[in-house]
């Protein structure tokens, strides 16, 4: 599937992942506009988390902390070069029944 840019794609994958109108995305706070943009469009709830202070990127802890009953997504972001720890973040989402989209545009 062809997508005009990043916004888009990850709007179309969070739609496409069943996100429904209220879900709960964790996102860093730590991010470009459209990360949260693509979750607004789509109807979900952008739960800013903070991010670790050595490169900037969502810290896991404060991902689980912020895990609702509403949470349905964590938006992993990677910027910079620098990848998110994915196997924290997907530990996290399988032990707590979430879906991970990432979000590599940046």
């Amino acid at each position: 599937v062809a997508t005009a840019n990043g916004t888009v794609a990850i709007n179309l994958a969070l739609c496409a992942a069943g996100l429904k109108e209220g879900d709960e995305v964790i996102v860093p706070s730590f991010t470009y506009v459209a990360s949260v943009a693509a979750i607004v469009t789509a109807g979900g709830v952008p739960v800013m988390v903070d991010c670790d202070e050595t490169v900037g990127l969502m810290d896991p802890a404060a991902v689980e902390a912020a895990i609702t009953d509403k949470s349905k997504f964590i938006m992993a972001v990677h910027l910079y070069g620098h990848p998110v720890d994915m196997d924290r973040i997907t530990d996290i989402a399988a032990r707590r029944g979430l879906l991970v989209i990432e979000d590599a545009a940046e």
